[in-house]
């Protein structure tokens, strides 16, 4: 079966440094599919193929490893001060 992202797959794993687990090679995949899913978890585990609790428990496993997913869409704004909106 060829999954519908393969060139996606294929140049992450071109950029995951020598010696990287298994573990840390999936959490760099779902990241990368939540962006694209703009943090839908829904949405994302039917596009990997896996079901919606597996895809909570990932998502809640990568939250506590550290791993922080921003949607693509989404802007990062930097807070003004009081002073600078005046």
């Amino acid at each position: 079966m060829r999954c519908a992202f393969s060139r996606e797959i294929i140049k992450l794993m071109d950029e995951m440094p020598p010696g990287i687990t298994l573990l840390e090679m999936d959490y760099c995949y779902l990241s990368m599919m939540l962006r694209r899913n703009q943090g839908n978890k829904t949405w994302c585990a039917r596009e990997v193929g896996i079901a919606l609790r597996t895809m909570q428990k990932k998502a809640k496993e990568m939250e506590y490893h550290g791993y922080h997913v921003e949607p693509f869409n989404k802007k990062v704004t930097r807070g003004k001060t009081r002073n600078e909106n005046i």
